[in-house]
Order: C-alpha cells, then structure tokens, then sequence
C-alpha cells in the first residue's frame, strides 16, 4: 500500500472514531455544574422534563435540595413527588444534624421531615442552609427565582429566624446571586436607592452588635416581597417617624426614592395588573419599608 493509501485510511479510522466519541458522548452526556446558573432556572419551566434531568443526576447537597425544590414546585399531576422529595430532604436533614447539632437543635421541634406541608419545606431550607450543609454561597442558600414565584410562601424562610448571627445564615432570594433572573423588574433603580440607604444608616449600626445580621436579614425578606410578592405591602403601613423621615428626605435620596417608586409603580401596574393608584401605593410602602430601622428592634 502507498504511502498517500496510508495516510487516507488512517484519516478514515481517525474520522471514524471521532464521530463516534461525539456520538456516545452525546448520548451519555454529563452537565457541568455551571450549566445550573441563571439561564438553567430562567428556562426550566418551559422545557421540564430535560431541566429534571440535569438537576436528578446532580449528587452535590446543593444539586440535590434543588431538585428536591424544583419537584415540589413542579409537581407530576399523575403521582405525588412527596415520597422521594422527603427522601431527598432527609438525608440532608441528617447531614445537618451531625455537622451543627446545636443550630439544628434550634429548629427541629418544627417539622425537620418533609410531611407535604410548605411549613415543613419552608423549614427544611432553614436547617439545611443555617446548619452550612447547603450553601450556594459561603453563608447560606439562595433560593432560585423561579422556585419562589410559583411558590411565595417559600420567601418566608428568608426571614429572620434566630434574633441574632445565624440569621446571616438564612436563605435568601436568589436575583442578587445568579440564580434566575426577572427581566422587568427595575432591580438597578430599586438597588440603586438600597445602597444610598445603607450609606446614610451606616452609623447607626456600628454599635448593634448582632441584631445586625437580623436587620438586615428582615430588609432582604422584604427585598423578595418587593420582587414577587407586592400584594403583601396592601395590609401594610409603615410609620415615617423623625429617623425615617430624615433619611428619606435627604435630597440624593429623595431623588433615587421618586425614581425607585416610579419604576415599581409601573412594574406592578404592568406585571401584577394592579391599578394606578394602588401600583404607585404599594411602591411607596415597600421603599418606606426598606429604610433601615434599628428603632424597631428596641422599643
């Protein structure tokens, strides 16, 4: 055989055996981790059955409570999820217990067992975040945006718990964190006017001590209700007492504060098909809600 036969029958092996390594590796295709990121949970609801695949062959804790989360929200009308997300759930429950017995102590008279309930799921994510065995992040566990617009009742685990460190530990809402996004809400304007808060409260905090981390912690549950949950402000009204009044009508806040309503106004208005006058009501009450308030925690 020629030397130019040679060469072309090895070109052909070569070839041969390239498309078939694509074509195994397709059909046995493994998804890197990244792959579950804020595209991963912007798409899933409208493509199910795939996005359940990725996240049922994700061993990691954190692969394995978002699974756990994604079949309790989206559940198979035909069966029941219940059994295998308490499957799930329970193991990372035990996880937590042996890691940080005391934090796990601290919450497990309150269903630390899927039972169905959101009470008993909105516990397990306390526990599993607050006990360090699911982190999306170093402290704690950021629930996927998507997971909490078909579920608000969720938000409830991000609230402040504990009245003191651990609170820090907490789940949060996922937007700030990579975890799915919502494309119209104004989250620059409303970030924007947050920062210019923390800013002007700065020194009111330095000497708190621990109540910190449960004040701000209560400004990120309220930060999730702004989101996804506006209907919540309806019942609200918030005080503007000397303290408040004086950090909202400093005139960079002002501005950022008339920007921020303006926004929100029109995202609920748009979004939530509220009226008008009740948008522009429940924009006013939530940014009001946001100033950060150590008076509150000392009366």
């Amino acid at each position: 055989m020629g030397i130019k036969a040679m060469n072309s029958s090895r070109k052909l092996r070569y070839l041969s055996w390239l498309l078939l390594t694509i074509i195994f590796t397709s059909c046995n295709y493994t998804p890197d981790k990244m792959k579950i990121n804020s595209e991963f949970w912007d798409r899933c609801q409208t493509q199910l059955e795939k996005s359940e695949q990725i996240l049922a062959i994700d061993t990691s804790d954190v692969g394995q409570v978002d699974y756990a989360l994604f079949l309790y929200v989206f559940e198979n009308k035909a069966h029941s999820n219940d059994a295998k997300i308490k499957a799930i759930t329970d193991k990372l429950i035990a996880k937590a217990k042996i890691k940080d017995p005391d934090g796990f102590g601290l919450l497990s008279s309150e269903r630390p067992s899927f039972d169905g309930s959101t009470e008993s799921m909105i516990n397990i994510l306390r526990i599993v975040s607050s006990c360090g065995i699911v982190n999306t992040h170093p402290a704690f566990y950021a629930i996927p945006c998507i997971i909490v617009k078909k579920r608000l009742e969720l938000l409830q685990a991000t609230e402040p718990y504990f009245g003191g460190n651990r609170d820090n530990l907490l789940p949060r809402c996922g937007l700030e964190y990579g975890r799915g996004t919502v494309p119209t809400f104004p989250k620059a304007v409303v970030n924007h006017y947050r920062e210019i808060l923390a800013k002007a409260t700065r020194k009111a905090f330095e000497s708190l001590g621990s109540i910190s981390h449960t004040i701000w912690g209560q400004l990120n549950f309220i930060y999730g209700q702004i989101i996804f949950n506006p209907s919540s402000f309806i019942s609200e009204n918030p005080k503007i007492d000397g303290y408040i009044r004086k950090i909202i009508e400093t005139p960079e806040c002002q501005q950022a504060f008339v920007k921020a309503e303006s926004d929100l106004a029109r995202y609920y208005e748009n979004d939530f098909a509220f009226d008008a006058n009740t948008s522009k009501l429940i924009a006013w009450r939530a940014l009001v809600m946001l100033v950060p308030d150590p008076g509150l925690y000392f009366e």
